[in-house]
């Protein structure tokens, strides 16, 4: 083998170890990226379902937050008026109200509430059922159901504890 031939074999040696450089220091950490932002994406996009596919769900839950505004009391008394809104639509009749604590939790905070209601036993279910679709906002710690007859036709009165989680 001449000169040539030599010198050609160590060009190809050079190449193929700059490929080989190259392959680990620019490409495979692109291509890994490349995979990172794929799955990303796929994640994104599958948020962006959700949004779209519960945005009614998502609207009542903001509508039932109760916001810290500028007044003490605004964001517990705009929660009751919803609620009181809810319970009027269902045929029932919101009779007491007691605030029992509020307490702070990071950016959150917990109010409790003691809730005395007025109704036929399904308007209790379906009001229940209502607020059970909300867990991450409202949460029923304790209820009590009391009747003078017990026939399902008949008005209940009903006793509910419930926490309500909000910023």
């Amino acid at each position: 083998m001449g000169i040539r031939s030599w010198v050609g074999v160590l060009i190809i040696i050079v190449i193929c170890a700059l490929l080989l450089v190259a392959d680990g220091t620019v490409y495979r950490p692109r291509r890994e990226r490349l995979r990172e932002l794929t799955r990303e994406l796929a994640i994104a996009e599958s948020e962006h379902a959700y949004v779209a596919g519960h945005s009614v769900e998502l609207e009542r839950i903001l509508d039932l937050l109760p916001d810290d505004v500028e007044g003490v009391n605004e964001g517990e008394q705009r929660f009751l008026s919803d609620i009181s809104r809810q319970l009027q639509g269902a045929g029932m009749v919101l009779t007491r109200v007691e605030p029992r604590r509020v307490v702070q939790d990071g950016s959150y905070t917990r109010r409790i509430f003691k809730l005395e209601v007025e109704g036929g036993y399904r308007q209790f279910a379906n009001f229940l059922r209502y607020m059970e679709l909300l867990p991450e906002v409202v949460i029923v710690n304790s209820f009590e159901l009391r009747s003078r007859q017990v026939r399902r036709g008949s008005n209940h009165s009903a006793m509910l504890t419930v926490t309500v989680i909000g910023h």
